[in-house]
């Protein structure tokens, strides 16, 4: 789901708290209004460096405590804080009072910078710096952005230093302004700073507010068409712009990395947003085809049939499912990669945009909380077909766990057009690769009993364009793992698929086996490698997805 919101504010990036506020539509203006004051109320206690369940933000805005595990689920303040505040400028447009109706004046964004004396973008900066504003109903009849005079006064009581030094810009002279520039060219002369550091190093010496500072010198090179600073912009290595990913994958904030890596927000977002786009263009999107798709992408169905969380929150694994749920699972499981692949297409033609990229991996997202949902609703199958296909000595639970993945590929493979059960089609796949295994390792266990001349006589004829082969693919998923898996995903698929520099492979750990180094659960540890499977699914070539689980 998705909001179009101002051109100077994100749209909600959460999906349950954009849910959330679909929610709100149907309910009474009152009820509107009481959490409109409560979603402003969250806001001013909000610490941007902390983590949130959505059960608390939920919670806090309607006063009931929602079901699902989603609801466990934590976001980041600073995106919390993003989202709320776009949360209530729409929740708002749907109550939208008239100003006649507000005690004391609500000035729209040009009338309070015009009262100021600062740009418009001076007062959208503090917007997300906690200045609250909603949508009003003016008395030309038109809905826009206000402010009251009640939240600006409490702004302006709590960001004093702020708002005189915004003001101080526009007071100015000339021979100040002369001298900011004067300080950027001789640093710039110099070329010991680039223009970030410098802007705050004239910022400090004058007194002047760093935007104060910033917006004269873009205006002087406007005016002028010259620049002050010609820096040559230094590329990041590979590395660091792994490294770069893997921070703000774990939370790291813009800001954070701007001063790690010594570039601009821009510059990081760039970055960031190219590194999403090669994941998503490395791997391969596979599903089912279907006539329907394209019907349905032209009506604009694709919003609707994502809206899926409320259908899978009726659903129960306990229980089963029915065929006609089996069925809607699947096609909306294959619609969601069909939308991913259609739009990642379009993609390799023209330039990426960060908002198509997020709605990508959103779609992509969905279908593998469709996945997980049915592996969990067919556990009892995998459980049932490795307990009858278990030789003496064997584990139950690595024949489990080697079932989940016949599981994950039969998925990929069912065509629920056809109208047969998944559960038959799955019984006869799953059967099949156990079947396939168990023949494999007889093989291998005549090959070792051959003795060491004849092995490596082998060796020494086997083809090696087919090694070279094998070794760049090995490579290649060697490095996916690296950059998708966090340190505890990498270890167990390490461990239990037994990847090693070993020419011969060897006997990968049992789960039980991981769960003690680990100091988990069995179970737990099957979890936490279904998830990472999952991960690696969509970024690996059936070749390469297949080398590792072979």
């Amino acid at each position: 789901m998705s909001f179009k919101g101002d051109s100077s504010l994100a749209d909600i990036s959460n999906k349950h708290i954009a849910g959330l506020l679909n929610q709100m539509r149907f309910a009474t203006e009152s009820q509107k209004s009481k959490q409109l004051d409560a979603a402003e109320g969250l806001l001013k206690l909000l610490d941007e460096d902390r983590e949130y369940p959505l059960e608390f933000v939920c919670y806090h805005i309607t006063g009931f405590r929602p079901k699902g595990e989603w609801a466990q689920d934590t976001i980041h303040g600073n995106d919390l804080i993003n989202d709320l505040r776009e949360f209530v400028t729409r929740l708002s447009e749907l109550v939208c009072r008239d100003v006649s109706e507000v005690d004391g004046k609500v000035y729209s964004i040009n009338e309070l910078a015009e009262k100021l004396g600062v740009a418009t973008k001076t007062i959208n900066r503090w917007r997300k710096r906690g200045l609250m504003s909603r949508k009003y109903l003016f008395a030309d009849g038109k809905k826009r952005l206000g402010f009251s005079q009640a939240s600006w006064a409490e702004f302006e009581n709590g960001n004093r230093d702020t708002v005189d030094r915004a003001k101080g810009f526009s007071q100015l002279n000339e021979q100040q302004r002369g001298e900011i520039i004067s300080a950027a060219r001789a640093i710039a002369a110099k070329g010991e700073m680039r223009r970030r550091t410098a802007i705050d190093d004239i910022a400090k010496r004058t007194g002047r507010a760093r935007e104060t500072v910033r917006y004269t010198l873009i205006n002087y090179e406007d005016q002028s068409g010259r620049k002050i600073f010609q820096n040559v912009r230094t590329r990041l290595g590979a590395k660091d712009c792994v490294l770069l990913y893997k921070s703000y994958a774990s939370g790291a904030s813009a800001t954070d990395l701007m001063k790690k890596f010594g570039k601009s927000k821009s510059a990081i977002y760039r970055i960031i947003n190219q590194k999403r786009l090669r994941d998503l263009l490395s791997g391969k999107i596979e599903f089912i085809p279907s006539d329907e798709f394209k019907a349905l992408a032209e009506n604009s169905e694709t919003a609707k049939i994502q809206e899926f969380d409320n259908y899978l929150g009726g659903l129960s694994i306990t229980t089963g499912l029915t065929r006609a749920q089996e069925m809607e699972l699947f096609r909306r499981y294959n619609f969601l990669k069909y939308c991913a692949s259609t739009a990642l297409d379009k993609m390799r033609e023209v330039k990426s945009r960060s908002s198509v990229i997020k709605e990508i991996e959103r779609w992509l997202e969905q279908a593998g909380r469709i996945q997980k949902f049915i592996i969990e609703a067919n556990q009892g199958l995998v459980v049932s077909i490795a307990s009858k296909h278990s030789p003496a000595g064997a584990s139950v639970a690595d024949l489990v766990s080697e079932g989940n993945l016949s599981l994950m590929r039969a998925m990929e493979k069912f065509d629920y057009g056809r109208g047969y059960r998944f559960s038959t089609y799955a019984t006869w796949a799953i059967a099949k690769d156990f079947a396939r295994k168990a023949g494999a390792e007889a093989k291998i266990e005549k090959a070792v009993s051959d003795d060491m001349e004849n092995v490596q006589k082998n060796l020494r004829i086997s083809d090696a364009s087919g090694a070279a082969v094998l070794e760049k693919a090995k490579r290649s998923l060697e490095q996916v793992i690296r950059e998708n898996l966090d340190e505890r995903e990498q270890y167990i698929i390490r461990q239990h698929f037994a990847l090693s520099d070993s020419v011969i492979r060897k006997k990968g750990a049992s789960l039980k086996h991981i769960g003690e180094q680990l100091n988990l659960s069995k179970e737990r540890v099957r979890q936490i490698e279904l998830e990472a499977l999952a991960k690696l699914r969509h970024c690996l070539s059936e070749e390469e997805f297949g080398m590792l689980t072979a």
